[in-house]
């Protein structure tokens, strides 16, 4: 079951995407929570999830949020990250029943690119990863890993009983 995440805001135009590979520790092939006990609300942690569609600004250090209904039930967002200069533009896909948030980077022509940052509960974790669309191979991620930490720990303590 799709669920459409709609979120308000504006959106400045920024550069071509710049290399994260000054960071001090990327993202590789994913992260994850530490396993998640018994004081994890499944349903709030997927509330936290749906809401960093909306609004990642409070999970995330980005600005200029911009996000539109799909035809198909998804969304799409552009959002700055001024860390790296770039201005990601993306298809977001939320699945309740697989316990997932997928997120499509778009190509210059609006098209959905090969890479998809997936955001799942997989067992007794949240995990952040990037993965092929096309073949669903695990992709070696140039996100700052402490960012993306950051984000997880966040959706897991608001899910917290």
């Amino acid at each position: 079951v799709a669920q459409v995440c709609v979120c308000p805001s504006t959106v400045a135009p920024a550069p071509t995407r710049p290399t994260m590979s000054d960071q001090p520790e990327r993202s590789g092939l994913g992260v994850a929570s530490a396993p998640m006990g018994p004081d994890v609300d499944i349903a709030k942690l997927w509330e936290a999830m749906v809401a960093k569609v909306e609004r990642p600004q409070d999970f995330l250090p980005v600005e200029n949020v911009e996000c539109k209904p799909l035809p198909n039930g998804g969304t799409w967002r552009s959002m700055y990250l001024p860390a790296t200069d770039y201005k990601y533009v993306e298809h977001i896909y939320c699945n309740e029943e697989k316990k997932e948030v997928l997120f499509i980077e778009l190509d210059a022509e609006g098209n959905e690119s090969d890479n998809v940052i997936v955001n799942q509960i997989i067992g007794d974790k949240l995990e952040y990863f990037k993965k092929s669309a096309k073949t669903g191979e695990r992709l070696d991620w140039d996100a700052p890993r402490a960012a993306v930490q950051k984000s997880i720990d966040k959706s897991v303590d608001m899910a917290r009983k």
